[in-house]
C-alpha cells in the first residue's frame, strides 16, 4: 500500500477534521510532518509532528503513521519525503477547507534548478468520510518515454526547405 494521506469530521462538523498520514518509506527515505495552525491562540501542537507508530514494514524500509487531530478550516499541513541518494525532496501542501482539503504538489527549488515534480512516494487521497478508497493518488510514479518511440524531427537548412516543411504539415497556411 503507498503513502495515505486520510481526514474523517468528527461528529460531522463541516471543517473540522482529524487527519491520519501514514508514510510508507523506503531504507534511504526519511519523512517529516509539520502542522501549521491559525488560531487566536497559541495551540502548542504546530511544528513538526512525532510519529505515533513508527513499525518496520513487511518489506524494507518502515512505516509512520502520524495522527493530527484538532485541524480547522485554514490550518496547513506539509508533507515532505526525503531520499538520501536524491537532492530534491518531496513536498505536498495540504489546506483544510469548509469542503475538505486542497492538495498541492509543491515544486523543489535548488541552487540552480527547479523540479517541478519530485515523485518519491505516492500518497493516496482518502475522504473517510465518503469511502475507505482513494479518491486521488498525488505523485503517481512517471511513465518512462522511449526515446526510439519519439518522433524524430526533420533537419532543415535553408529556409525554403523549412517553408516546404511547414506548408506540409499546415497547408494552404504559408504563401511565401
Amino acid at each position: 500500500m503507498p503513502s495515505s494521506f486520510s481526514f474523517f469530521r468528527p461528529r460531522h462538523i463541516p471543517g473540522n477534521y482529524m487527519v491520519t498520514v501514514i508514510l510508507e518509506l523506503q531504507p534511504s527515505e526519511t519523512g517529516r510532518v509539520e502542522v501549521n495552525r491559525y488560531r487566536n491562540h497559541h495551540c502548542g501542537k504546530c511544528g513538526v509532528q512525532t510519529p505515533a507508530v513508527t513499525n518496520p514494514a513487511l518489506h524494507k524500509g518502515k512505516y509512520e503513521i502520524y495522527q493530527i487531530d484538532d485541524i480547522a478550516v485554514g490550518d496547513y499541513i506539509w508533507i515532505y519525503v526525503k531520499d538520501q541518494q536524491v537532492l530534491p525532496e518531496q513536498v505536498t501542501r495540504h489546506r483544510a477547507t469548509i469542503h475538505g482539503f486542497e492538495h498541492d504538489q509543491m515544486p523543489f527549488k535548488g541552487d540552480y534548478h527547479t523540479w517541478e515534480v519530485v515523485p518519491l512516494s505516492p500518497i493516496a487521497l482518502i475522504d473517510a468520510d465518503s469511502s475507505p478508497e482513494p479518491f486521488a493518488f498525488l505523485y503517481d510514479s512517471p511513465k518512462p518515454t522511449l526515446l526510439s518511440t519519439l518522433a524524430k524531427t526533420p533537419q532543415v537548412t535553408t529556409v525554403r526547405e523549412e517553408r516546404s516543411l511547414f506548408n506540409k504539415l499546415v497547408p494552404g497556411l504559408c504563401t511565401i
